[in-house]
């Protein structure tokens, strides 16, 4: 396979690519239009329905034609992608780390063992364990 050259950021898409897209596009507007069909919007419906039909003729017969179309849809979920998984993990990193430090807060847990000792000369804590061999190094697993 040769290597494509980015239009926009997107990748030149392939034949297959095409007709994926069209047929993908002709499948979420069929399903808009019938959406629409049963909330008793008629009109709309008819033309989302021939939208679709549209899609999947061009998609099925020659989806070379869908190519204009293609490269803003796809930059558009570019930048659609980058958006919501920057917001997503965001939200979810500072809702996850916030209630996780509340929650140590309110029961007294503290990991780290920050608590301050004025009278206290250094705040090493003696390792418990047994230093181990050197034939635990040479054979970890």
């Amino acid at each position: 396979m040769t290597e494509s050259k980015s239009y926009w950021g997107v990748t030149v898409p392939q034949r297959r690519d095409l007709r994926n897209f069209g047929l993908v596009m002709a499948a979420v507007l069929a399903l808009v239009s019938g959406y629409l069909w049963y909330k008793d919007a008629m009109d709309p419906a008819q033309v989302v329905v021939a939208v679709a039909a549209g899609f999947l003729i061009v998609g099925l017969v020659l989806p070379v034609v869908l190519t204009p179309i293609y490269f803003p849809w796809m930059w558009l979920a570019r930048i659609l992608a980058f958006v919501n998984t920057h917001l997503l993990l965001g939200f979810v990193f500072y809702t996850l780390f916030t209630f996780i430090g509340l929650g140590m807060r309110l029961l007294g847990r503290d990991p780290l063992d920050r608590k301050i000792i004025p009278d206290s000369d250094s705040y090493w804590q003696r390792r418990e364990s047994p230093l181990l061999s050197r034939e635990h190094y040479l054979r970890q697993f």
